[in-house]
């Protein structure tokens, strides 16, 4: 996690940084570079301003809008900072007004078209978690667990990889007692999980912490 989320506005510059160098390595690591597609979630950036306007139900007015979306554009600018620092072509590419849903839960705008001409050009797409139109509630909140789920099947991506502040995923949440490091999680043909695990989400998020990130997961083994 490149934030702390149980301090407001809460960046982890060394881990950041660690980050852009691992990423650095591992876009050089085949000539050409191999095209990469970046996102990154709001952490402590933006999920209370979130929660407190109600953005997520389209609850908001702009004035409150605006104010979640500069948040979430702040942490940002720190990983764009960071990456271009370690020498990667990093380029941002805001969720509004790029990206719309229908009722929160169906993708209906995405820009494919643009990311395609960064990634031809050799350039790393930075995306995010973020506010965007919706058809029915005016606006709402896009996790980027969402986006990457789209964008793994819109580019029939070969890897997909999620970087987390604990070894993975457990069968409870792992500051529990007893709690056991899952080391394959089988998934059906419809997508759905064998076997039982038991999550929790933080009061602050407004994105569904690791169980949405482990149904985007599934929602790409689904696809292919």
């Amino acid at each position: 996690a490149i934030t702390d989320k149980d301090q407001l506005h809460s960046l982890k510059p060394l881990i950041l940084d660690r980050i852009a160098s691992h990423i650095h390595q591992a876009l050089h690591s085949t000539s050409p570079p191999r095209p990469l597609i970046l996102v990154h979630g709001a952490g402590s950036f933006g999920h209370a301003e979130c929660r407190r306007y109600n953005v997520a139900h389209g609850g908001c007015t702009p004035p409150q809008l605006a104010a979640a979306r500069a948040v979430v554009q702040r942490l940002n600018l720190h990983v764009i900072s960071a990456l271009t620092a370690h020498d990667i072509p990093a380029l941002a590419l805001p969720g509004l007004p790029l990206w719309q849903t229908s009722d929160r839960d169906t993708i209906t705008r995405a820009p494919l078209a643009e990311i395609e001409h960064m990634l031809r050009g050799g350039y790393v797409p930075v995306l995010h978690g973020d506010v965007v139109w919706d058809d029915v509630r005016g606006c709402t909140v896009l996790s980027g667990d969402a986006m990457v789920a789209h964008l793994a099947k819109a580019f029939s991506a070969r890897r997909v990889v999620f970087l987390s502040d604990v070894p993975g995923v457990f069968d409870r949440p792992p500051g529990e007692e007893g709690a056991t490091l899952m080391r394959r999680i089988d998934v059906g043909a419809k997508g759905e999980m064998a076997g039982e695990v038991v999550t929790t989400t933080r009061a602050s998020d407004v994105t569904g912490g690791i169980r949405a990130k482990m149904e985007a997961c599934m929602g790409i083994v689904e696809s292919g």
